[in-house]
């Protein structure tokens, strides 16, 4: 059952992959943020399938891509993954990410060289001080663009809803933050982040600095904190479900995007080479 289940996954990912599209219309209108993805040896086709849906999707494409290396994948092999990218591309490794944060960088270091939640954490960090930035994990694919996105002229964080709880609970204990598990759970698969983390909140520098291994869901239990008392992108728009699991492909997306965690990568690629198939042959 097992091998069977790997070979199905294979399949799908080579068509999906296959059926790709790497090509759109040069004159695509620009965003007014950069889009940020973390790569690797073990998640470069999710990195290269998520970009290609965002752009599909949003009909633009970002200010800038910005792929950084979670250290398994070297910076040549970002540049072939990306060599068809016409807009402006930023390849970096997560390293480059520590020195621009304001705070214990010692204990942001610790983190992000123990787990790679920490260096997506550091590279967000990062980029927002230079302007409004749109991080996505690579287990998201997109069908159109968001609304609502933040006000860009001033520091802001948003945020999606989760189907469940999953945060640090050692964290949430230590920060006092038990009121997480009154308002609705929050994902940080997608997250736009506007000006300097450190100074949202006093509150964040501290939580890093009290981060030790196992590092379970650190930097969503930190986001989720810091954005609290804000706005979130519901399921409605950023969707996470497990219920459609047996389902063959998701047909008629509702959303703006999915978030496809835990077991469900088959769906992933199932329903990217679905999408990648209709936009190949009917767009």
């Amino acid at each position: 059952m097992r091998v069977r289940r790997a070979l199905t996954f294979r399949f799908w990912q080579f068509l999906a992959l296959l059926l790709l599209s790497k090509h759109w219309k040069s004159n695509r209108p620009t965003l007014g943020f950069s889009l940020v993805a973390m790569t690797g040896k073990k998640i470069h086709r999710m990195t290269l399938q998520m970009v290609c849906s965002f752009v599909r999707a949003w009909n633009a494409i970002p200010t800038e891509l910005i792929v950084v290396s979670d250290g398994t994948r070297s910076e040549d092999q970002i540049q072939m993954d990306f060599g068809f990218w016409k807009g402006k591309l930023i390849i970096a490794d997560w390293m480059e990410c520590i020195a621009s944060y304001n705070g214990d960088q010692a204990a942001l270091g610790k983190f992000a060289d123990g787990s790679v939640y920490g260096r997506k954490m550091a590279a967000i960090i990062h980029y927002a001080k230079s302007g409004p930035v749109l991080f996505c994990d690579s287990d998201v694919l997109w069908f159109s663009p968001l609304q609502s996105l933040p006000d860009s002229s001033c520091d802001s964080i948003k945020v999606c809803e989760d189907i469940e709880y999953s945060y640090n609970s050692s964290l949430v204990s230590a920060m006092d933050w038990g009121a997480l598990y009154s308002i609705a759970p929050r994902n940080v698969g997608v997250v736009y982040l506007n000006g300097s983390i450190e100074l949202m909140s006093t509150e964040i520098d501290k939580a890093i600095q009290l981060l030790s291994p196992p590092y379970e869901f650190p930097e969503q239990t930190i986001m989720a904190a810091l954005s609290r008392e804000r706005a979130f992108w519901s399921l409605s728009e950023v969707n996470i479900t497990l219920n459609d699991l047996d389902e063959l492909f998701t047909r008629s997306p509702k959303w703006a995007a999915r978030h496809y965690v835990s077991n469900c990568k088959l769906k992933y690629w199932r329903d990217a080479a679905l999408f990648n198939f209709k936009e190949l042959f009917y767009s």
